[in-house]
């Protein structure tokens, strides 16, 4: 052989030889090249604490995602169920959809009621979590009205502010004509107190009292929490039907001390839910104070009470009321929390816990969320639970993986931060990128492998680019640390390890961009340096030295339900109709498109919308056998109406639509509204060069 060549083969052998080797480092997940990350530190020995199965909740999740991540909650709540009657199943979509009442046994896919439906949506909610093994989270009315009996099965629905009593209003429902959404043409809200029927606290001790006779006490399997009420701030604009008036320090207090015993004379098994606000200002100021105008102690219905911050306040009454009753009826502190935009989407988890992170958003202060809900309840009424049981992160970024990230970071945050519930409010839409943040925690092998019970001590030297969550499993005695890597390149992090020795190599699993869910990798040296591809997930689940596996303690059985009482009479549908009345629902989108004209650079189009929310417009097409953004556009609307807007073609899809002169694209819009679920629609769209 020549001698050049023998050069050029031994040269391919080293190359050969030192890849081989990165990849052995980095593991068939990682890449190669990888930049320096932060230093992970992993002590077993300290911090250590409970991480209760609830802080991985959601609401109304799908039967079959809630068993799959073995959620810790399942929530029946939003302002649809705060107006939720037992009694006849019905509810009302407030002011989400034009105040209209609603039976229990309609379903917007159908548009109406299908004969033997039962329509107790509180029943089918507790079945379907008891059928996945998930624990129950009912929302007791406390606003002293629920919707009123429909009395109808299919369009038109009753509503609240009827064309006839008020003809003259800013918007109406596209479906119902004769609904409007109960504000004036210039925007103010029309007072309505007509509508509704009483609830009392005996007809939530009624209710409780069934529940417990059909599942159970919650000690016995039956439904584990009850929240009172939802987001009080709100109620003169969200229910301005059924409560007009802004709501004070002292009506607030009044209802939910009554309504915690009248759940805990019911069932003293259950744990409660209390105060349930929905954001920032409404956290220090009663309604009464007007927190959109700004919020002080000079506030008035705050000064009336001592400049003390609402939720402080209420956390004195609470202590006060379990000192004279010798018995507490009120058991977690909950709060509500949506980003409120600004910032980088990456950052949004920070104002759940960080004391150095000013809020971009209008709030403009160091939020600090879960610290500041520990330090009200260690100076006002130590021992009471924190609960978030209304977040949401989706919205901060379009960016599948980055939502995977920040779901998974709030999840970590919720683990370390002592959080004892926590429950998304709109669930992941099937095949989401999001599901695999859940899968991380509660699922990532498929097979039921977990992050840790048990918090352990967990820094990383840079948790903007990396963050670092850990637990051991009591199961096991593994270490189980989720590494998540923020940053668009490859990481390489140095992981040391204290407090215990590992015993073997670390089983690994990843998640990036792509994947449908997280992949086995090779196993990792822990303690050691970890290769994470680009915004990925990793969990490592290390074997330690010494660990004595505790056998997973078997189930309690559920509890065989008993005959029912007699409930309220069954609704009686009417027969199957020929042609059925369009749906209502409380995301309403219709999109419609102009059409563009030849080498068109913009695309218009007009969306109608339900509520206040956020639009998202993508424009796709095949191209070449792969699928091309051309072009996206987004929209904020404050109100119900119609919104246009401009979507841009990119550089590329322009190049896209040159080369091949034709093309025939897909106008996809999401509406995600402020509380709801989200709703598509989607046009197809021809563009010419």
């Amino acid at each position: 052989m020549p001698a050049d060549l023998r050069r050029h083969g031994h040269l391919l052998l080293i190359a050969a030889l030192l890849v081989g080797t990165l990849l052995v480092v980095g593991g068939s997940r990682g890449r190669a090249e990888a930049d320096e990350g932060p230093q992970i530190a992993v002590d077993l020995a300290a911090d250590r604490h409970a991480i209760p199965d609830a802080v991985y909740g959601m609401s109304f999740a799908p039967p079959a995602l809630a068993r799959e991540l073995a959620l810790g909650v399942d929530r029946f709540g939003g302002n649809r169920m705060a107006t939720y009657d037992w009694r006849t199943g019905v509810s009302s979509t407030a002011a989400d959809y034009f105040f209209e009442t609603v039976p229990g046994c309609w379903r917007d896919a159908d548009a109406w009621c299908a004969r033997g439906r039962d329509g107790r949506l509180d029943r089918e909610h507790v079945a379907g979590d008891r059928a996945a093994g998930v624990p129950s989270l009912l929302t007791v009315p406390l606003l002293g009205k629920v919707a009123a009996d429909a009395g109808r099965f299919g369009q038109p629905l009753p509503c609240s502010y009827p064309r006839w009593r008020f003809p003259s209003q800013q918007a109406w429902d596209p479906h119902n004509v004769d609904c409007g959404n109960g504000r004036t043409p210039d925007g103010r809200p029309i007072r309505g107190d007509a509508a509704g029927t009483p609830f009392a606290t005996e007809d939530a001790r009624a209710w409780i009292a069934e529940l417990v006779h059909a599942y159970g006490t919650a000690a016995q399997g039956g439904v584990r929490y009850y929240g009172l009420g939802n987001e009080p701030a709100l109620w003169s604009d969200t229910h301005r039907d059924l409560h007009p008036d802004p709501v004070g320090y002292d009506e607030l207090w009044s209802r939910t001390k009554a309504m915690a015993a009248a759940v805990k004379d019911a069932d003293p098994s259950a744990r409660t839910l209390f105060f349930s606000e929905w954001g920032w200002t409404g956290f220090f100021c009663s309604a009464k104070d007007d927190p959109y105008a700004g919020c002080s102690k000079d506030s008035l219905d705050r000064q009336a009470h001592g400049g003390q911050e609402l939720a402080a306040w209420l956390l004195d009454r609470a202590r006060e009321e379990a000192a004279s009753s010798g018995r507490r009826t009120l058991d977690l502190l909950d709060l509500h929390w949506y980003p409120q935009g600004g910032g980088t989407p990456l950052d949004a988890t920070r104002s759940l816990w960080d004391p150095t992170y000013t809020d971009p958003s209008w709030i403009g202060d160091r939020v600090q969320l879960i610290p500041r809900m520990r330090a009200w309840i260690d100076a006002h009424y130590p021992g009471t639970g924190i609960a978030l049981s209304e977040y949401d992160f989706s919205g901060v970024s379009p960016d599948p993986a980055v939502q995977a990230l920040v779901q998974a970071d709030a999840l970590g945050i919720f683990a370390r931060e002592r959080v004892d519930l926590a429950a998304r409010w709109n669930p992941p839409a099937e095949g989401a990128a999001e599901v695999n943040a859940w899968r991380l925690f509660r699922n990532y092998d498929g097979g039921g492998g977990r992050f840790g019970e048990t918090w352990v001590r967990t820094t990383s030297t840079d948790q903007a680019m990396v963050a670092a969550y850990a637990a051991q499993r009591g199961s096991d005695g593994r270490l189980t640390l989720a590494l998540l890597n923020k940053s668009t390149v490859a990481r390489t992090v140095p992981v040391s390890l204290s407090g215990a020795a590992a015993d073997g190599a670390a089983e690994r699993w990843t998640w990036t961009a792509g994947d449908a869910r997280p992949q086995r990798g090779e196993a990792a040296a822990v303690p050691g340096r970890v290769v994470l591809p680009p915004r990925s997930l990793t969990m490592l689940a290390v074997p330690i030295e010494g660990a004595t596996p505790r056998s997973t303690p078997t189930p309690s059985p559920t509890p065989t339900a008993t005959p029912a009482p007699p409930k309220a009479p069954e609704v009686v549908a009417p027969p199957p109709q020929t042609v059925r009345p369009a749906p209502v629902a409380p995301a309403s989108l219709t999109l419609s498109v102009a059409t563009p004209a030849r080498a068109a650079r913009t695309l218009r189009a007009t969306c109608t919308v339900g509520a206040a929310g956020r639009v998202t417009l993508a424009l796709t097409a095949r191209v070449g056998g792969r699928t091309v953004t051309l072009g996206t556009a987004t929209a904020a609307p404050a109100r119900a109406g119609r919104v246009t807007l401009t979507v841009r073609l990119t550089t590329a899809g322009r190049r896209a639509v040159a080369r091949a002169r034709r093309v025939k694209a897909t106008l996809r819009a999401t509406y995600r509204p402020a509380r709801g679920a989200p709703a598509t629609a989607a046009r197809s769209v021809t563009l010419r060069a």
